[in-house]
This record gives C-alpha cells, structure tokens and sequence, in this order.
C-alpha cells in the first residue's frame, strides 16, 4: 500500500462539512499516514479543529496560514509538515472540490487507482484532472498545452523533490495586477494564449466563463486578480512538470460506463445542492476568493 498524507486548504466555514465528508470517505479507500488541514481564514479554524477529530487517520493537524500565495501558499505551509515523512504520495484539496462540483466516484476510483499502483523509484507522476488548450503555450520560461485542475490533486514524492516541497512560486504572481486597466492587470510577459484563456474565463459571460466573472473594474479588479493568480500557478505548476517529463494520471471518465456514471451522479448532486450552491456561488461571486 502507498504511504499517502493529505494537504487540506479552507477558507469557508459552511464548507467544512461537506469537504471534510468527501475527504473521509476517500480516506477509507486510501488511508492517509497524515491529515495537515491548513486554516487560511481565522472562521474557519474553529469548525476545521471540530471536523477534523472525526477524519479516519491517526494523525490529523491544524496549521493556521496568513493567505500569502492563496491556497497555494497554504498547500506550501502544511508541507512544510510533512518533510520528515516516507511517503509516495502527497493529495492536494481545496474546500470546494465536493462543494462546487460532484466529485463523482468515477474520479474518487480512478484518483485510488493512481496512488495504489507500484511506484517507479525516482520517475514523476501526477494524478488529477488533466485540461488542454488547443494550442502551447509558455509561462515563466516552461512550455504546456495541458494542466492539472487543482481542486483535488496529487504529487508523488519525487515530483515533490523536483519543486523543492513548493508549490507557490512568488514570481507567477507578479504576472497579474490589480488594476482596473486591462493593459496593466495582465503583464507583458504573459503569453498571448494565457492572455486570451484569462480574459475568456475572467471577464466573460455564459458557460464558457468562471461563476464570478465580472467586467473588469475598480471594484473588482482585486478579486479577478486573485483568481488570475491562482490560475496561473495552476499553470505554471503542470507546465514545469510537463518539462520534467512527469507522468499524467487522468482522473476524468474513461469509456461510456464511466461517463454514463459520472452524469448520473452529477444530476443527483445538481438535484440535490443546485438551489444551495446557486446561493453560495451567488455569494462568492460579490465577495472575495
């Protein structure tokens, strides 16, 4: 069996529930030598300290975290737990991977099936749900046409190596500005083809674009900006990996008895959340992320 340890991030309290149950229950199919839960809002903590006694792993710890970098600064300081540890692989989740969408069992079995399988000493892997743009495109020096969503994710220990137990890089960040002026929100070294990815997502409308897309403005260029950031490091993390020569484990559906599974489910968690999350997406769309 791997020896696995999970790296939790959070910022809502009315989002600790449901995480926290999706996170156990894929606890039971892969057991975890480690829980690090890092809280980057202070209102979360005390709800996180209370879900965490009832997550099945022998050890579980709260790390409080200042926001810096996001959520990818908070995975960096509940690693930062875990580099006395022998493990093979390290899962990544934010509070909204069961919340916002259906984590379907289809992607639960198919992220097991990755972190179960023999590990190749000294050879990257990645697990996750693997996006493509159509067309390459560069950033801070690194070459994709693909990306790992990071939702829910998982990096085995020598591509923790590789990234030096760091997942935020400070100099991706400085690739976007909050600023009302699109010339100035988006750097000039920003790739045309991220450029044009962001804008679509950021700004857009309809089911091409984010949940809280919104024009560009001076009250919303702080949040868009934070967004852009996160995306961006998505990005950057994947395109380094990809340049690394890493292995991609796709979680998504595989043939049409998955695909068929994953739509059923979806339907079931769109009956039964739509109206609550139509409430919270409402909600985080005006407030910030």
């Amino acid at each position: 069996m791997s020896r696995i340890a999970v790296v939790t991030v959070h910022y809502y309290p009315e989002y600790v529930e449901a995480s926290l149950r999706a996170l156990g229950e894929l606890l039971r199919h892969a057991p975890a030598e480690s829980v690090v839960a890092v809280a980057n809002r202070e209102a979360v903590r005390s709800s996180l300290e209370e879900g965490l006694a009832r997550l099945p792993t022998p050890r579980a710890e709260l790390v409080a975290h200042d926001n810096t970098g996001l959520e990818f600064g908070g995975w960096d300081a509940g690693l930062a737990r875990l580099r006395d540890f022998e493990l093979d692989w390290v899962v990544f989740v934010n509070d909204t991977f069961a919340v916002h969408t259906c984590f379907s069992s289809v992607y639960r079995r198919r992220l097991l099936d990755a972190l179960v399988r023999p590990a190749t000493p000294g050879e990257p892997e990645v697990a996750g749900q693997v996006e493509a743009l159509g067309k390459s495109y560069t950033i801070e020096g690194v070459r994709s046409h693909r990306w790992l969503t990071t939702s829910i994710f998982a990096l085995n220990v020598t591509v923790l190596g590789l990234l030096r137990f760091r997942l935020h890089d400070p100099a991706v960040d400085a690739l976007i500005q909050p600023s009302a002026e699109r010339v100035e929100f988006f750097s000039p070294r920003l790739d045309p083809m991220l450029v044009a990815h962001l804008d679509a997502w950021l700004f857009g409308e309809g089911s091409g674009a984010w949940y809280g897309a919104a024009p560009l403005s001076a009250a919303t260029a702080l949040r868009l900006a934070r967004k852009a950031r996160s995306i961006l490091q998505e990005k950057h993390l994947s395109a380094v990996l990809d340049e690394a020569g890493a292995w991609f484990f796709d979680i998504k559906p595989q043939g049409g008895r998955e695909r068929v599974t994953r739509r059923f489910e979806e339907l079931l968690f769109r009956m039964s959340h739509g109206d609550r999350l139509r409430r919270r997406v409402q909600g985080r769309a005006l407030g910030a992320t």
